[in-house]
């Protein structure tokens, strides 16, 4: 995944329509290129990702270390997670596969931390993850069940249009905010840092968050680190969007910007998966090459899954 022009790892779109898996049923498409800050010093890219669509499974990994080590992190765990998932027996309760999908990033965190010993020039080395598994209770009960270290993010584009981001960022800034003033006012700044287009509207004590959000606290590569799980409902026509933070940190969630159209501008048009995964990707590329507030020169990857009437 180093070409600058970007490589679609998939099919054409037209085949990327999943059988019925488990009654659920949806098209997807992904698309990662390299940052021109890794292209300028040769570090390649240091996102990863991966499509199970038999099994219902999709990720997106974020590479975090000096010289080159965050891509050998993301590589692993990757590899690690998605054949873990691909052993997992069929038809397991919501709380089974809950725990099971906890269970392999704790496991893919301590192989990580193993392999880091092995080498110096892989010290510190770790990587963030967002994994998703669909599931369905057999009574029409459907969910997205996922697992989320670091600052990658899951979100849904719902049928009626509105954007929801699932996952909480594990940054310093949230860390400090939960621990100080609770959960909801860390993801309210989030939510206010998400659709952000100038520093005008902040106080001085969110700007030192702000420049705190992309430090994060927890990635899987990092001792103790215990991934962060949700539930949560789909429904047919929902859009499920995973992405690495050159994506979200360039675009903003539901602000156009200028210009520049938000994500949910991009996910509400009448556009393939595939074709909604490229455009984020050659969006946020202009976007950061701008120089402008919110450009940010980083690898970037989205993966979009539609949910169909199975």
């Amino acid at each position: 995944m180093t070409s600058p022009e970007g490589i679609p790892q998939n099919k054409p779109t037209q085949e990327n329509a999943s059988p019925a898996i488990e009654g659920l049923k949806f098209e997807y498409g992904e698309f990662s290129q390299t940052g021109s800050v890794h292209l300028e010093n040769g570090k390649g890219n240091e996102d990863t990702f991966f499509s199970l669509p038999g099994r219902g499974v999709f990720g997106v990994f974020d590479g975090v270390g000096g010289l080159g080590a965050g891509g050998i992190a993301s590589t692993l765990a990757k590899d690690y997670i998605k054949s873990a998932l691909d052993r997992l027996p069929p038809s397991l309760r919501e709380e089974e596969l809950l725990e099971q999908l906890k269970k392999i990033f704790i496991e893919a965190n301590d192989f990580i931390l193993a392999e880091a010993e092995k080498d110096f020039k892989l010290k510190h080395m770790a990587t963030t993850a967002s994994v998703v598994k669909f599931w369905n209770s057999g009574a029409g009960k459907q969910k997205a069940i996922i697992a989320n270290a670091g600052d990658s993010r899951v979100y849904i584009l719902r049928k009626n249009g509105e954007l929801e981001q699932i996952t909480v960022d594990d940054s310093q800034a949230n860390l400090f905010l939960t621990a100080t003033k609770g959960k909801e006012e860390a993801k309210k700044l989030q939510e206010k840092f998400n659709n952000l287009v100038d520093e005008s509207g902040l106080s001085a004590l969110e700007r030192g968050f702000w420049g705190m959000r992309n430090k994060i606290s927890q990635a899987l590569g990092t001792p103790g680190c215990s991934p962060n799980m949700y539930s949560v409902d789909i429904n047919d026509g929902d859009i499920i969007l995973i992405s690495s933070d050159g994506i979200h940190d360039n675009l903003t969630d539901t602000k156009t910007n200028g210009s520049t159209p938000s994500m949910a501008d991009i996910l509400r048009q009448e556009k393939s998966s595939q074709e909604m995964a490229k455009s984020l990707v050659k969006i946020s590329e202009e976007k950061s090459e701008k120089g402008e507030f919110r450009s940010k020169k980083d690898d970037m990857t989205a993966l979009v899954i539609k949910v169909l009437a199975a």
